[in-house]
Order: C-alpha cells, then structure tokens, then sequence
C-alpha cells in the first residue's frame, strides 16, 4: 500500500513514469542522507531587488567561491543602476538566462563580468518530471548548474563536457543541502562571523524555495523548488 500510494504513481501526467522513478523514491527513503557542504542555498521569498542586492552585497563579504541568482529582472526600477553596481562588483557571479526565449535580466548590457546560465529544466511535456538537466544549449550557453562547476570546480566541468552528452541524469535521492533565509540576513539576526563560517569558500544560490510557480515534480516529490534542483 505504501509503495502504490506513493506521489510516483499517483501523481503522474499521461504515461510520464520511468522504473528509475520508483528506485529513487526507494533510494530516498534511506536513513543515511548525503550532506553537501560545499554548496549553501540562500532562500529569498518576498525579497524586492534591492534586498536582493543587499543581500550579495553582504555575501560578498564572506568571499563565497562563487555566487548563483536564480532570478529575472525584466522590469525598470529605481534602484536598478545601484544593482548594476553591486552585480559588477561581485566575482564569479552567474545570473539566469532563459534558453528557450532567448531572454535575460534586461541590465544585461551594463554588466561586464556576469556569467549567464540556462536555468530551463528539462521535462517530456509542461508539468513533467523533472529527470535530467541539458549541460549545453549552444556553442556559448551552459547550464546554470554547469556555469558555476565551471567557475569553481574546472576539473568537474571538464568531465562533463567530455561526455558529450545531451542530456545528464540528476542523483536526487537522499541530498541535503542548508537553507538560510535571505530574510534574516538582512534583519542582522545571523551574527556575520557566524554567516562567513556559513558562507566563505562556498557555492551560494540564490532563489525561491517557496514560490508556487517556481515548484516542480521530480522523481522523489511532486513540488521542489528549482533552486534546489539546480543545487
């Protein structure tokens, strides 16, 4: 009963199920669970573009290895050249770009040093799951995910390419990566000694973990947020 009612079989769209499927809700399950260190998730729910701003300011002084913003700005506000600033200020940074439209944050002009990522999930139909990630796009874009491998770990990234493989299977079961609300960041509720040891030498990803329309089915639940697929 507990295996039939699982969200794998219950909640799939048309004939959108895979046998690897139920081995990753198996392999989830298990009381040992892989706790990756090296990359931290910075949860920014409800954040305007100027906290996002500040919030990288901040980070940035805690020297993170690099820092990924899973986010478009398509829009004019007035604190858009301040942003522009800060963007051109921060090493290693990755920015979303949308592969599909062929769009990015509007500002992308003025910034000289960002890197852009795809951050498009792949998927057998709108509302699929989520199963594998596209490393390569064109002969310019990569993934977001491959953008900061590239950008931290050479070694790693050049591995990938040399597959040369359209397509990359995602290990979902059992990782764990640490949240930390942008929110409380920026209250100064987390002491900035404490947010270096936390942050410093660190991937740090930011992006929604709450947003509705940023949920999608992956093998192991129906509803994760996309930054923690990318991470």
């Amino acid at each position: 009963f507990q295996i039939i009612s699982s969200p794998i079989f219950t909640q799939q769209k048309g004939n959108d199920f895979e046998m690897s499927d139920f081995y990753n809700v198996v392999a989830n399950n298990r009381p040992v669970r892989t706790y990756y260190d090296d990359i931290v998730i910075v949860s920014i729910d409800n954040c305007s573009r100027l906290e996002i701003a500040q919030l990288i300011e901040i980070i940035n002084y805690t020297e993170p290895s690099a820092i990924g913003v899973d986010v478009f700005f398509t829009y004019c506000s007035n604190e858009d050249s301040l942003i522009v600033d800060i963007f051109n200020q921060t090493p290693n940074l990755v920015l979303a770009y949308d592969a599909f439209e062929e769009t990015n944050t509007y500002f992308a002009p003025d910034l000289k040093t960002t890197t852009w990522g795809a951050i498009n999930l792949i998927a057998k139909h709108t509302s699929g799951i989520i199963r594998q990630f596209q490393p390569q796009f064109n002969d310019s874009i990569y993934a977001f995910s491959a953008q900061l491998a590239k950008l931290t770990k050479p070694q790693a990234f050049d591995k990938l390419v040399s597959r040369n493989k359209t397509l990359e299977t995602i290990c979902y079961p059992s990782q764990e990566f640490e949240i930390v609300e942008g929110i409380s960041i920026l209250r100064g509720e987390i002491n900035l000694l404490d947010l270096e040891e936390i942050l410093h030498n660190k991937i740090v990803l930011l992006g929604d973990t709450h947003n509705p329309f940023d949920q999608h089915q992956t093998p192991i639940t129906s509803n994760m947020p996309g930054i923690i697929i990318n991470a």
